[in-house]
């Protein structure tokens, strides 16, 4: 299965990043023709619903600095370097699914086994 991923193409992710203060940016992007959003504080990046995120972040009037400010600021393009940070994000974020998913799995083999016994 890990050999079928590396054959996929490339995704290509077109956004901007948005530097909102020294320490914290966000790239606003579409992949595969989804919205998101990669939320980097210090360096470290965390994926964001959308959705979620600019409610948190733009949603009311006590934000409106930091709306100012995004605005003011210049957005950059996302870089080369940059897409591939997020592209190990999505990657880690389906290694999780993946492995939880393979737990559960295993989980309900075992109940399933437990009901067998105790029926058998």
């Amino acid at each position: 299965m890990e050999s079928q991923l590396n054959l996929r193409p490339p995704h290509r992710i077109q956004g901007q990043m948005l530097r909102l203060s020294e320490h914290h940016a966000v790239a606003i992007y579409l992949r595969d023709g989804v919205l998101r959003i990669a939320d980097f504080v210090d360096g470290q990046g965390v994926l964001v619903d959308a959705n979620i995120w600019f409610r948190f972040n733009c949603g009311n009037l006590a934000n409106s600095h930091s709306l100012r400010r995004m605005a003011l600021e210049s957005a950059m393009p996302i870089s080369p370097e940059l897409g591939m940070r997020i592209e190990a994000l999505h990657a880690a974020a389906v290694r999780r699914r993946g492995r939880t998913l393979t737990e559960l799995v295993a989980i309900v083999a075992a109940s399933v086994q437990r009901f067998r016994e105790i029926l058998g």
